[in-house]
């Protein structure tokens, strides 16, 4: 009987560990419409994406944050690990929205080169795009 209640708990605790955190999202690096996007639209986009990896940057030190906390609350109490995060979903989303930029960046090069003034990153990406005024 003892070790039916063992079995009980350790299966209790091993299906509430699936509800920490949140799962990612990631948007797609290539999506269906962008062969009709326009220039403005493609630089409104990569500014966005920008601003949602900020945001998902801030959700990443949180996270990070809490997980300590509950690691080192877990060291007395086994019940605070159940809260930790492992799933990275913040992580994984803004490596996408990275990509994603990426992507539209070599779009935009290619589609609207006229008058532009392009960063290129360490690994030969361009990262940023100015469109400069006439």
């Amino acid at each position: 009987m003892k070790n039916l209640n063992i079995v009980g708990v350790v299966s209790a605790l091993i299906i509430l560990t699936g509800c920490a955190g949140r799962s990612p999202d990631p948007v797609a690096i290539a999506q269906v419409g962008d062969g009709r996007i326009t220039c403005e639209q493609m630089t409104s986009e990569i500014a966005n994406n920008k601003s949602k990896m900020s945001d998902l940057s801030q959700e990443e030190n949180l996270k990070r944050g809490q997980n300590v906390a509950a690691g080192v609350a877990g060291a007395m109490l086994i019940v605070p690990l159940l809260a930790m995060d492992f799933q990275d979903a913040a992580g994984e989303e803004k490596t996408a929205l990275e990509h994603r930029n990426q992507h539209l960046s070599s779009l935009y090069v290619h589609r609207c080169n006229e008058n532009v003034q392009k960063t290129f990153s360490g690994d030969g990406q361009v990262s940023h795009i100015d469109t400069l005024q006439r």
